[in-house]
């Protein structure tokens, strides 16, 4: 009985195409920026492929969730909060309190219990299923995770 409220307290987290196209516009912005400010076209290419290479390994472990690292799943668990990786690795820790949860988007700053660094998960409507996504933006708006 207890595997199946385990079970069924995990949220599943999906592939968003918001945060992607929001990336896409951001990068882009980048981009562009680079070939205006830099006056050697050179440093501006070098710059561009390296804003390009940080997009791609971002969507891939952000968006796409193929990556290993790539957060899948996460559960409320008392006073902290449990993520699953893509490769099954679990890690609890806080939720900072510098968490933003709105009716758009929700950004989890999350600080694991092993790790001293904070690891941020963009959370759009698109990334849950409505009603997962609306239970963990009460459940974080009212600090009960």
């Amino acid at each position: 009985m207890s595997v199946d409220n385990t079970v069924k307290n995990f949220f599943n987290l999906h592939p968003s195409s918001l945060l992607f196209v929001l990336m896409l516009f951001v990068y882009s912005v980048a981009i562009f920026i680079c070939f205006i400010i830099c006056k050697q076209l050179w440093f501006s290419w070098l710059l561009a492929g390296l804003l390009l290479c940080a997009f791609v390994y971002y969507v891939c472990r952000d968006v796409a969730l193929i990556l290993p690292s790539s957060y899948i799943k996460l559960r409320p668990d008392g006073d902290s909060i449990m993520l699953v990786t893509r490769n099954g690795v679990e890690i609890s820790g806080q939720p900072a309190r510098d968490s933003l949860v709105t009716s758009v988007l929700t950004i989890l700053n999350f600080v694991p219990t092993e790790l001293q660094r904070v690891r941020s998960i963009v959370i759009f409507p698109d990334s849950m299923d409505k009603e997962a996504f609306r239970e963990i933006r009460v459940q974080l708006k009212w600090r009960r995770v």
